[in-house]
C-alpha cells in the first residue's frame, strides 16, 4: 500500500530496526518497531507477515495467526490462495455437489497452534512427504465418502498403502535432493527454510556422507558447533581414521569449550599423524585448556624437537608453562621465541606479563613498548603499561 511522503521514511526506520531485532531473535523489539509499521501501513505484506513472526517469538500465537492471514492477502503476487478464492471454490463445489478436500484447513488443524509452516512444506510451495500422505488420505476418504472405490477403505487400510509407498522413497537420494534445495534457501537468503530442510535431510539419511558433507559446514558458519558435533561423531563412529572429520570435530569441541573431549579427539589425530607439529600444538592447547599442563607442556617440547625453529611452539611453550603457574621458565622460550621471530607481538606480550610476575618492571616496561611498535591498537599492552605507570 502507499504511505504520505511524511511518513515513508519513519516506516523505512522502523522496519529496517525491526528486522535487525528478528535477526538476534528479539522479538519483544521486533513488534514494537512493526507495530508502528503496520499502524503507518496496514497493506504491506512483509510488515504483516514479520508481525506474525514477532507475535509467534511472544508467545501470541492467535494474534500471530491473524497477521499472517493479512500478509497474504495484502501480497500482491499471493503464493496461497486469498479468502475470497477460497470462498469461491468451497462455493463452487457445494453448488455442483463437487467433493471438496479443504487442505489448509487440514493442514492447519494438525500443525502448531494452526499454523502451516515447515513442518508440511519444503519451501514456499512444495509439500513435504507428512504434507502429501495427509492430502492423499484426506482424498480416499471422500472418494469412500461417495462410494467411489469398490469397497470402503478402512483406514488401517489407507495407511498401509502409505507404509508401503513410503518405504519405496530412496531416502540418501531424497535427502540429497533436500540439501540442494537448503542451498537454494540460503543463497536466496531463506536461512531458516534452509536450516528446516537441513534437519529433515538429516532425519531422513542421518548416514549419509553428502547430507553431512553439507550440513557440517552449513552448522559451523552459524556457529551451531552442537549440531555440527553430533554429525561429526557419526562420522568418526563410521571412519576412526577420518582426520579431516576427527580436526573438525576437535574444533567443533573446542568451541563448545568442551576442551577434555576436544584433547581427546586431538590425542587420535596426533596417532594418525604422529610428526605433525601443527597437531602437536593444537593438542597441547586443548590439553592446557582441560587443565592437564604437564601433558601440554610435554606436547610442545615434542613439537619443538620436530621443528626447532618454530617461534610459534616456543611462545606457546611459555604460555602453558606460565598458565600453570610457573613464570620464571617461560622467559627462555619466549625469548627464544623473538631470536626467531623478532615480530611476533604476542611473544613480547607474553615475556612483559611473565617479567611483572617476577618483579622485572622495567624490562616488562620494555617488552610492552616492543607490542605497541608492532601494533600500536594492542589494548592488552596500553593497559598494562597504565597500570605499571600508576605502580600496580
Amino acid at each position: 500500500g502507499g504511505v504520505a511522503a511524511a511518513l515513508a521514511s519513519e516506516w523505512q526506520a522502523e522496519f529496517a530496526k525491526a528486522q535487525l531485532a528478528l535477526q538476534d531473535e528479539d522479538a519483544g523489539t521486533a513488534l514494537r518497531h512493526l507495530e508502528r509499521c503496520v499502524a503507518i501501513d496496514p497493506r504491506h505484506a512483509k510488515s504483516q507477515y514479520l508481525l506474525g513472526r514477532a507475535l509467534w517469538g511472544e508467545g501470541r500465537c492467535d494474534e500471530a495467526r491473524g497477521a499472517f492471514a493479512n500478509a497474504i492477502e495484502e501480497d500482491i503476487c499471493p503464493l496461497r490462495a486469498i479468502a475470497a478464492t477460497v470462498a469461491a471454490v468451497k462455493d463452487t463445489a457445494a453448488e455442483r455437489d463437487v467433493p471438496l478436500v479443504d487442505l489448509q484447513t487440514v493442514l492447519d488443524s494438525a500443525a502448531e497452534h494452526g499454523v502451516t509452516g515447515a513442518d508440511f512444506f519444503h519451501d514456499h510451495l512444495h509439500f513435504t512427504v507428512d504434507a502429501n500422505r495427509i492430502h492423499a488420505l484426506e482424498i480416499i476418504e471422500q472418494m469412500a465418502g461417495r462410494r467411489w472405490l469398490e469397497a470402503h477403505w478402512p483406514a488401517r487400510t489407507a495407511e498401509h498403502v502409505a507404509a508401503e509407498l513410503e518405504s519405496q522413497i530412496d531416502r540418501p537420494r531424497y535427502a540429497e535432493e533436500l540439501c540442494k534445495l537448503s542451498f537454494a534457501m540460503d543463497t536466496f537468503g531463506q536461512e531458516r527454510m534452509a536450516l528446516y530442510n537441513l534437519r529433515d535431510a538429516i532425519a531422513m539419511a542421518p548416514q549419509s556422507d553428502v547430507v553431512r558433507n553439507y550440513a557440517i559446514p552449513f552448522y559451523s558458519k552459524r556457529q551451531m558447533f552442537d549440531e555440527a558435533a553430533s554429525l561429526l561423531e557419526t562420522r568418526v563412529a563410521d571412519a576412526p581414521d577420518d582426520r579431516r572429520a576427527l580436526g573438525a570435530l576437535a574444533d567443533s569441541y573446542a568451541k563448545l569449550g568442551r576442551f577434555a573431549d576436544a584433547a581427546g579427539a586431538y590425542e587420535r589425530l596426533h596417532r594418525l599423524e604422529p610428526g605433525s607439529v601443527t597437531i602437536l600444538q593444537q593438542l597441547a592447547i586443548a590439553c592446557s585448556q582441560a587443565g592437564r599442563h604437564g601433558d601440554a607442556a610435554g606436547f610442545l617440547r615434542r613439537a619443538a624437537e620436530l621443528d626447532p625453529r618454530s617461534a610459534l611452539v616456543q611462545n606457546n611453550l611459555g604460555l602453558v608453562l606460565a598458565t600453570a603457574g610457573d613464570h620464571r621458565s617461560p622467559v627462555s622460550h619466549y625469548q627464544l621465541a623473538l631470536e626467531l621471530s623478532p615480530s611476533l607481538s604476542s611473544a613480547h606480550y607474553n615475556l612483559g606479563l611473565s617479567l611483572v610476575e617476577l618483579g622485572r618492571r622495567g624490562e616488562a616496561v620494555d617488552a610492552f613498548e616492543q607490542v605497541l611498535e608492532l601494533e600500536p591498537g594492542h589494548q592488552g599492552a596500553k593497559a598494562r603499561l597504565q597500570d605499571l605507570s600508576a605502580g600496580r
